[in-house]
């Protein structure tokens, strides 16, 4: 490589770090140089650190007191560039001041508390001896500007257009913490600052904590200018991701400031806490040192209080903010801080003051809020970044550029678990026969089938979805391997489907009868949910169909495909133009696929406006209206019913940059991810939603159906080319390890529709030619698209590698070929060899994924790079590229957990991008004596779960596993045998509290069993056999090991069962918590209704039993019975897993 010796990584001359095991046993001494120590013991805290450089190049800093300590704000002097300090001056009732000087003036701008302590009167002071004494704010000529509740901190004070400006906020009251309410101020240059009359105060703009889900407050606000000269109030955001700040603008007068929540949030890492922004001149950047939270020290729940770590931020246009490096870190962010930072520009040079928590003589703070030092630092020659050599990297977080994936057939995978399932797709695609998947479409053409109905859903639930998918998949897996023979399946199917297009003669083409579409036409519209006019999910199905026609369009270039496809729109422009908006939204109460999605790609590739008008058809209000509020009101529905219509709406924002198509797309993506989704990355417990934040008891048999990892996957990777936001590609990461791949059969290639998260499940997958659900044609598409989101390109010669997956890609724009290798699954290594045919600059991101640590090695042509790895944002490497130049990276892979966010001791673990499931082999599972727990009493991960060897991803606990310890491996790795993902832990007091409860089970059991008069297990031959079991639209499964029996929209099955005459009984029946309100039935005893019944879930994996009395009359003299269970329309039986009689106690 070209100028190799001249790598230089980002400097910065003050970087400081220490272990994060060693919190008892830091030296006394913080890092930087100590201005002030207040004795941890005393709980007099330090607040409000503020630095100012006067003409003379002295330093004056203050601060004040928070905790026992109240009020009173002290200030400090350094004439040796800040090597010693001499406290100065102590003033009376200020607090949250900040220094600023206009020439030999010195002022502190802040608040007198009105009540002692709190909110209070804006005020300035002013020195005229460099700090040593100070005016006294008695009245409006004296510096006491206006009287009320105000708030503000150590922000600037910024000089523009002839005034000083000034952001604070106003509480209202004297105690309380938020809603604040913005307000900037100002004054003329030439002003006397201490007189009232000559300050301005801009309107105030209270928080409203209905503008952004989770964002609670904004406050200490910085007055900035932007590159056009505007001035802005940027706010800290109360948000727990922590990189959500406020941009108010504020009116050139100063009187008037506005505000949009929907468009003047901006990204900045960090921004939970109190920044100070400032511009830079000589680099014409704006510089910021923030408190980004390091990836290893999220907690989940309060990264807002972790301050643990500063960094250096800079950036050109006040939106985009690229991290520089790392200046302060340390571990135990428990008890360590360095917080509040104020700073100044120093020539080449930035110095800052910070409220510091640090170990003194007395002992460690309480907490790392409460500070006990205020620390004087200096960062030296910061614009180092000016600097370009052959090589250079930084940390950003988000791409400063549009991007876009690699087409499929730019991508090549190579030998990995992906290549693997990928082949065995490809050879299932290939053993299907087009012909029967083109039987219903032939036949409602009037044309003669070429082949029979394939079973499953094909043949009884709304068959000739299975097509569509299809079509889709050939078309990958022809872009995806080059394989001709998926070439010539595609034109074949648009052959045919061509045919069936000219036989009708309308444009329609499909397996849907025309009869509903032709009541549909005419207004009208029956639906109850997953069924139009009698026929089941029609657009859902027909959806499939415009699909595979664009994709094969798309990834084939088969121009048939689009004709057919734009006579088949035009077809539905005809057939339903004339509907109102009242009727389309009663029609879209019905399952409707990805309609919207699909119609916005027409208006893509035809660019008629016609079509993406017709994509509005598909606004379904009902669910788009919560959204565009940014409320979660997923509860309950069905998950792969909405997602893709989100999919569909970003979409057509990609096309028209609609900000309501956006809100609405990027706050779905979010509360999903958030509030409703798996360690796996699968979302939904028997397809639907839950109630937000609620996944610990919502483990069964049924969760994370694959259609719905399928469709969030699309957005996520629309959203990922939109944003160039890491928080996609890490959530793509694990869904596609620990769901997509883990769908599949790894020997015969089938799929799975749920993946069970249920302690004990097992997977269950489909068959090759008899299932045909829509899982299994997602499944087709899963496995043939891998090569999607590998890559992104963007338009100034800038990559991004988004998944670590063995593969080569072609660079057509840049000449520039990447083939990467390596086993980062099993120990973290990726080598990237680049070739370019001249040399090339170009710009190479890559994702640090958000678990790994500072331990990840970095190398260009064997020579490390020296910044530290910051997990959570991408590394970029520019340089000038060619002839086998290889990037090495060593992610360090730590094993770590994941708690429910309901639940912290229900926990999965996880080694990097992967979930490690316990290993139960394929015995019957007892689920409350079998399933194993852990007793880890607070002990960290790493001391109870190590791997069993280098050369397998097995890992095994430690000494902690009741009933005994487990092995463990990758989930997407197990296949044929029951596991366990999510593990309660606990402490030993805890468990023997449940030991306690196991006991009493196993007492109530006994008395049951001695007072139950007969009982059937249903499910199983035998009993039912015995019990003359008879039925209609009913089935069998099995849970955990335990059968059950189900029936669905007025099915019924019925039993005999003995009963004793005179005798007060009760009929017990054992249901699955998970099983809610679709299970809506009736109980008969010898055609007596004994009672109706509507489910409610409660504890999704655990069996629970519900009594009923028997009235003494429906079993008089009698020694026997009918129990009969009869569903209601549209609903469903409960899985039942045992009904018994038993003697009332």
């Amino acid at each position: 490589m070209k100028g190799l010796k001249e790598v230089i990584i980002i400097s910065l001359l003050l970087v400081w770090r220490c272990s994060a095991g060693m919190a008892q046993e830091y030296d006394i001494n913080p890092p930087g140089v100590v201005i002030h120590n207040a004795p941890a013991i005393t709980h007099e805290y330090v607040g409000s650190p503020s630095i100012v450089i006067m003409p003379d190049g002295t330093y004056i800093a203050s601060h004040d007191y928070f905790g026992k300590k109240l009020s009173d704000t002290y200030v400090y002097i350094s004439k040796d560039h800040g090597n010693t300090w001499e406290r100065i001056a102590e003033l009376k009732l200020l607090t949250w001041a900040t220094l600023f000087n206009r020439g030999e003036e010195l002022y502190l701008i802040g608040i007198k508390p009105r009540e002692t302590i709190g909110y209070g009167d804006f005020v300035v002071r002013k020195s005229l001896d460099y700090g040593r004494t100070w005016t006294d704010p008695k009245d409006e000529k004296s510096g006491l500007i206006r009287r009320g509740f105000y708030h503000c901190a150590p922000v600037p004070v910024v000089r523009h257009k002839g005034k000083y400006w000034r952001a604070m906020e106003n509480m209202g009251q004297a105690w309380g913490w938020g809603p604040f309410s913005a307000l900037m101020t100002s004054i003329s240059c030439k002003a006397d600052l201490l007189d009232a009359a000559q300050w301005v105060f801009s309107n105030e703009i209270k928080y409203d904590s209905s503008w952004k889900e989770g964002a609670t407050a904004w406050l200490e606000g910085n007055a900035v200018v932007t590159p056009k000269g505007e001035v802005k109030d940027i706010l800290r955001v109360a948000y727990n991701p922590d990189d959500l700040a406020a941009m108010v603008s504020v009116s050139a007068d100063g009187r008037t400031m506005t505000f949009d929540p929907l468009t003047d949030f901006i990204r900045l890492p960090g921004a939970s806490k109190k920044f100070t922004i400032r511009y830079d001149k000589k680099s014409r950047k704006y510089w910021t040192l923030s408190n980004f939270v390091l990836q290893k020290d999220r907690s989940g729940a309060d990264n807002g209080g972790i301050r643990n770590t500063q960094v250096l931020m800079y950036s050109n246009d006040l939106k985009e903010w690229c991290i520089k490096d790392t200046l302060l870190t340390c571990g135990h962010p428990e008890l360590y801080g360095f917080q509040y930072v104020d700073w100044q520009f120093d020539g080449e040079d930035i110095i800052f003051v910070s409220r510091t928590a640090w170990r003194d003589k007395t002992g460690n703070p309480p907490r790392q809020h409460d500070a006990n030092y205020l620390t004087f630092h200096r960062i030296h020659d910061f614009r180092a970044l000016k600097r370009k050599p052959a090589i250079h990297s930084s940390y950003k977080s988000h791409i400063p550029d549009q991007l876009e994936p690699f087409r499929l057939s730019q991508v090549r995978l190579l030998p990995s678990p992906f290549k693997h399932a990928q082949q065995l797709d490809a050879k299932w695609l290939l053993s299907l026969d087009p012909d029967r998947l083109l039987h219903r479409f032939h036949k409602n053409a009037g044309l003669p089938p070429k082949g029979e109905n394939y079973g499953g859903w094909e043949e009884h639930r709304g068959g000739g979805r299975g097509l569509g998918h299809y079509m889709s998949a050939c078309a990958m897996m022809w872009a995806s391997t080059g394989e001709p023979e998926f070439k010539q399946r595609t034109d074949y199917v648009i052959n045919e489907l061509e045919r069936c297009q000219k036989a009708r003669g309308t444009g329609y083409i499909g397996s849907v009868e025309d009869s509903i579409w032709t009541q549909v036409g005419r207004g009208d519209i029956r639906s109850t949910g997953f069924d139009l006019n009698g026929g089941i999910v029609p657009w859902f199905i027909l959806h499939k169909l415009f699909a595979g026609l664009y994709d094969i369009y798309i990834y084939t270039g088969n121009e048939k495909a689009k004709t057919v496809l734009v006579n088949l729109c035009d077809w539905a422009y005809r057939q339903f133009g004339n509907l109102n908006d009242e009727q389309w939204q009663k029609m879209l109460a019905c399952e409707h696929g990805g309609m919207l999605e699909v119609l916005a790609n027409v208006y893509s590739i035809v660019g008629d406006k016609k079509y993406l008008d017709m994509s509005h058809w598909f606004d379904h209000k009902q669910f788009f209206s919560p959204l565009s509020h940014q409320v979660d009101s997923l509860a309950g529905l069905h998950a792969n019913t909405q997602i893709p219509k989100v999919v569909g709406l970003e979409r057509r924002h990609q096309l028209t940059h609609s900000e309501e198509d956006k809100v609405k797309s990027h706050f779905f993506w979010e509360t999903v991810v958030k509030n409703h989704t798996y360690c796996i990355g699968g979302n939904g417990d028997g397809e639907h939603f839950g109630p937000k934040g609620i996944l610990s008891n919502r483990l069964s048999d049924r969760t994370a159906e694959t259609c719905n990892t399928y469709n969030m996957l699309k957005l996520t990777k629309m959203l990922l080319a939109e944003t160039g936001d890491t928080k996609y590609g890490d959530y793509y990461e694990k869904a596609l390890y620990n769901h997509i791949l883990a769908s599949q059969n790894p020997e015969t290639g089938m799929t799975t529709y749920y993946v069970p998260l249920v302690a004990g499940g097992k997977k269950g997958y489909s068959s090759a030619f008899e299932t045909f659900t829509c899982c299994v044609g997602t499944g087709f598409e899963n496995h043939a698209r891998y090569g999607e989101a590998i890559y992104f390109k963007g338009r100034k010669n800038n990559l991004l590698v988004n998944l670590y997956i063995p593969s080569a890609l072609t660079w057509e724009e840049t000449g520039i070929t990447i083939r990467q290798e390596g086993a980062y699954e099993k120990n973290g290594k990726v080598k990237f060899t680049i070739n370019s045919s001249k040399p090339k600059k170009a710009s190479l991101f890559f994702r640090m994924p958000y678990w790994t640590t500072a331990k990840t090695e970095v190398k260009v042509n064997g020579r490390k790079i020296d910044n530290p790895v910051i997990p959570g944002m991408y590394l970029e490497i520019t340089g000038e590229w060619k002839k086998n130049d290889i990037i090495e990276i060593h992610f360090d892979m730590p094993v770590y957990t994941e708690p429910t966010p309901d639940n912290p001791n229900r926990l999965a673990i996880k080694y990097g991008p992967l979930v490690l499931a316990g290993k139960l082999g394929n015995k019957k599972i007892d689920p409350v004596k079998d399933i194993p727990v852990l007793i880890v009493d607070d002990k960290p991960v790493n001391e109870w779960v190590s791997r069993i060897s280098q050369d397998s991803v097995l890992f095994r606990t430690q000494n902690i596993g009741e009933l005994s310890d487990i092995t463990l491996a990758p989930f997407y790795t197990l296949y044929n045998e029951r596991y366990i993902v999510y593990f309660d832990v606990f402490d030993t007091a805890g468990w023997e509290k449940r030991k306690q409860a196991y006991r009493n089970y196993l007492r109530e059991q006994e008395e049951l069993k001695k007072r139950t008069v007969d009982f059937i297990q249903l499910g199983e031959m035998e009993p039912e056999r015995e019990h003359n079991l008879r039925g209609k639209d009913t089935a069998v499964g099995e849970l955990i090991g335990r059968k059950f029996r189900l029936s669905w929209n007025n099915g019924w099955f019925a039993f005999d069962m003995k009963v004793i005459d005179n005798t007060p009984l009760q009929l017990v029946s054992t249901y699955c918590g998970s099983d809610g309100e679709s299970c809506s039935f009736d109980i008969y005893v010898d055609g007596r209704l004994l009672k109706t019944i509507t489910l409610k879930a409660q504890r999704s994996e655990e069996l629970y039993d519900m009594k009923i009395d028997i009235p003494l009359e429906y079993t008089s003299e009698k020694d026997k019975v009918s129990v009969s269970f009869q569903s209601h329309k549209e609903k469903m039986i409960g899985r039942i897993f045992g009904v018994r009689i038993v003697k009332t106690e």
